[in-house]
């Protein structure tokens, strides 16, 4: 059985239609007071994480190569647990093989930027693919300054922890730390158009060459 399809996950939640609020305030914010980002100065990591996954979906669709699905919902924070058990009941009883990716940016005291890829810890398939993403993103942004962190303990270029949804998805899983959504510069480049087209061209090019490495 091939893999052929991608599941898309945008981390934390979004804006309620129904109070305009931000589902997963107070936590997952950051407050500029001089800069617009998405409501009065405030940079709201679910929203980003929305609009990013959102147009990886767009293009992976025009693309054709692979199959994208988007399991989170529209705002709602849902839990980890339902995510990661759609997910699997996908992979499994219904037999439509594929890669879990999650979307998030970071967020850390003082002034931290850059770029991370994170899998469950041990050794596993998700490694080469959280590797293929690093060598993707030092292709399309090295050469603009922004900081790409790595790992380089256990040999390969990936962060890893116990997150739920790396630790508990039956596919190969990878998580994304985009930049610093609480750091000034970074949050400027993930509202930015181009760095967010530049971005979200270069996950779907890495997703489709994982499909591909895992088909050999």
């Amino acid at each position: 059985m091939k893999y052929t399809h991608v599941y898309l996950d945008a981390g934390h939640g979004g804006i309620s239609p129904v109070n305009k609020e931000y589902t997963t305030a107070p936590s997952k914010q950051f407050h500029f007071k001089t800069d617009v980002m998405h409501h009065q100065g405030w940079f709201y990591e679910g929203v980003k994480n929305r609009e990013y996954i959102n147009r990886i979906y767009q293009i992976l669709s025009d693309r054709g190569n692979v199959v994208p699905i988007i399991v989170n919902h529209d705002w709602i924070d849902t839990p980890l647990h339902n995510r990661v058990q759609l997910v699997n009941y996908m992979h499994n009883t219904l037999q439509m093989k594929g890669i879990y990716f999650s979307e998030h940016s970071n967020a850390a005291p003082g002034n931290a930027r850059g770029f991370s890829v994170w899998t469950s810890k041990g050794e596993t398939t998700s490694d080469k693919l959280a590797d293929l993403m690093i060598k993707y993103y030092k292709k399309s942004f090295n050469t603009s300054g922004i900081r790409i962190r790595e790992d380089k303990a256990d040999g390969d270029s990936d962060y890893e922890a116990n997150f739920y949804v790396l630790r508990k998805t039956d596919m190969p899983a990878v998580l994304s730390e985009n930049l610093f959504f609480d750091n000034l510069e970074d949050a400027k480049l993930l509202m930015d158009t181009d760095y967010k087209e530049k971005y979200c061209e270069m996950v779907a090019e890495w997703l489709e060459a994982s499909i591909e490495l895992l088909n050999r």
